[in-house]
């Protein structure tokens, strides 16, 4: 679309897509130097400083934000949260509904609804939820020998040279208190769920007694006091779930490479020159590594599917209030969700069957669908004739050779072996969609730095975390109303999609995990040409809050890990997991260990 004038109505919209007229695909690649040590350094003085006036506005129109934020005339009415109502679930075939504040009976539900091995195929395989539940059960392991080898694996981690710094706070204490609590409802053979002893890590961005929230800072635990678990930690730990600890994470949420100056920036399990992705980075490093089987994660811009993707293993992003968000930092108002990091689609199955339906302290959260999951121990799981996948060509191929190869077989699995049906769609104004989205994630996150960074704390953020709030405070007002319409637009646009097909399939992210650099180390890292070829193909999932989940589906030369990625109907989680576990299944005998990887179930 042409910049200035009055943009095209939906309705003219639509029936260039009903002719199968030409809808050009515009996406762009945004080019911008890469920043860090002291050029960093001077270039974050330089925009909070008074030559901001000239440098933001040119880094945004080479971004071509004001372009269409300010220089067209957006007729349609703004989008302020991307909540879908009830009456937007269309039904899925062969799931199982799970009730309301019934933790452990919708985990009960949940192992039901899984095969009865735990054993996916041949080829690497993590230890699973499951086989830490059998292993405590039979007494071939007790959760106080868990803990202990975990203990000892993350001592051991942080003397490796570089150090992984997969943790921000843990306690040893803590560890073996749980351990030894789940150890004796074991020996009187009462455990709370299948959960009961299994090692999980929470995303240090979610409240989890007796930790502080540092939001990877240094200063916002002394701000906001933990006065109580989130939403999701009591669930998990109602299960019985063994939290050792908070997770590593970019700071403030506000990076896509996991790079954290202040506590040190975990390393890729895979190779440890290379970054985990973020901000999820410490959850999905944990989880790679095999230190816990899932890991809890927060993504307002694929930060749950983008490490996941990078480090080789599996992340789910609901449907926006479908799991709910009190007692996490808000960061992000309307782009933020939590979700699981797994080694498994079942071990997110499980946890999300712990973790999602409605809260009274999230109001988004209330109006919902009973939350379902997929009955994958029946027949059928090796046929998905009934789903219809949906492919915009164009877009699905707009990342490295490498990734849209890997990619592609995965595609082709899914087609020719499960049977899927495909179907060519076009997606329009995809490049409005990625503007509004960096029109609102900037302006929601700075909104919540704000004050604290007006009163003495700007200087101990990380340089890049400070470049970024300085584009977010430059947006206006009308700038952030404008991107608010560009979400109706989009949602209008993805809802047309997705009344033809139920998933729509495109690359996790459009490179593999770049590397670490050390001139990044001790600043941060500012390189948004690899940033936006990271968040390519998962903001629409965050602006339109719609589900989506990464699955592990190869490698690049380099021995790199590639994610294919599914983005569902609203509240259609069960249908993703489906088509995510039957894709799994197969590509499974092709996983590799990684490099760092620590067995806790067998010495």
């Amino acid at each position: 679309m042409a910049p200035g004038g009055v943009a095209p109505p939906l309705s003219e919209i639509d029936e260039m897509l009903a002719e199968q007229a030409d809808i050009p695909y515009e996406l762009k690649d945004v080019k911008a130097p890469r920043l860090a040590g002291l050029p960093l350094k001077l270039f974050a003085w330089a925009v909070e400083s008074s030559w901001s006036s000239s440098i933001l506005p040119k880094l945004k129109r080479d971004s071509n934000i004001p372009q269409i934020l300010n220089e067209r005339d957006w007729p349609d009415e703004p989008t302020f949260f991307p909540a879908h109502s009830t009456s937007s679930y269309v039904e899925e075939s062969g799931v199982w509904p799970l009730q309301e504040a019934n933790t452990r009976g919708n985990l009960a539900t949940a192992v039901q609804a899984l095969p009865a091995e735990t054993s996916s195929g041949s080829g690497f395989q993590y230890w699973k939820i499951r086989d830490y539940a059998n292993a405590y059960s039979t007494g071939s392991v007790t959760p106080v020998q868990v803990a202990e080898r975990f203990i000892a694996a993350i001592e051991a981690s942080q003397k490796q040279k570089p150090a992984l710094n997969f943790l921000i706070a843990w306690s040893k204490d803590d560890i073996l208190r749980q351990a030894e609590a789940s150890k004796q409802r074991y020996a009187q053979g009462a455990p709370l769920s299948v959960l009961d002893g299994v090692p999980i890590a929470i995303k240090d961005e979610i409240d989890c007694l007796p930790h502080k929230t540092t939001g990877g800072t240094t200063w916002l635990a002394d701000t906001r006091p933990v006065k109580e678990d989130a939403a999701i930690a009591a669930r998990l730990k109602e299960a019985g779930a063994l939290i050792v600890g908070k997770a590593n994470m970019h700071e403030v949420g506000s990076g896509t490479f996991g790079i954290n100056p202040h506590y040190g920036s975990p390393r890729n399990p895979h190779n440890p020159a290379h970054v985990t992705g973020g901000s999820s980075a410490g959850s999905a490093a944990l989880v790679a590594a095999g230190l816990v089987p899932v890991a809890l994660g927060v993504d307002g811009g694929g930060s749950v599917r983008i490490p996941a993707s990078l480090c080789g293993i599996v992340g789910l992003k609901g449907t926006f209030g479908r799991v709910p968000v009190h007692g996490h930092i808000p960061i992000t108002n309307s782009v933020g969700m939590s979700g699981p990091l797994a080694a498994s689609v079942e071990d997110a199955l499980i946890v999300y069957a712990a973790i999602a339906g409605p809260h009274p302290g999230n109001h988004h959260s209330l109006a919902q669908p009973a939350v379902r999951i997929p009955r994958l121990s029946g027949p059928g799981l090796t046929s998905l004739a009934n789903v219809r996948i949906g492919r915009y060509q164009r877009y699905f191929e707009h990342a490295d050779p490498e990734v849209v190869q890997v990619c592609t077989q995965a595609v082709r699995v899914l087609e020719n072996e499960l049977k899927a049906q495909f179907v060519d769609v076009v997606i329009p104004e995809l490049e409005e969609l990625r503007v509004g989205w960096t029109g609102t994630f900037p302006v929601e996150s700075f909104s919540f730095l704000n004050y604290q960074y007006e009163h003495g704390k700007k200087a101990l953020l990380g340089y890049d975390v400070r470049i970024n709030s300085a584009v977010g405070r430059s947006f206006s007002g009308l700038d952030y109303v404008n991107a608010q319409k560009l979400r109706t637009r989009s949602l209008h646009h993805w809802a047309k999609v997705l009344e033809k097909v139920d998933i729509i399939v495109t690359p996790t992210s459009a490179k593999t995990a770049p590397l670490l650099k050390s001139d990044a180390l001790a600043t941060g890292d500012s390189d948004l040409t690899q940033a936006l070829a990271l968040t390519r193909f998962v903001v629409p999932g965050n602006f339109l809050g719609l589900p989506a989940i990464s699955v592990p589906v190869g490698y690049d030369t380099k021995g790199l890990p590639v994610g294919l990625q599914l983005i569902g109907r609203p509240y259609a989680e069960a249908t993703l997991l489906k088509v995510a576990a039957a894709l799994e299944a197969i590509m499974s005998p092709s996983r590799k260990k990684p490099a760092i990887f620590y067995n806790l179930l067998s010495k």
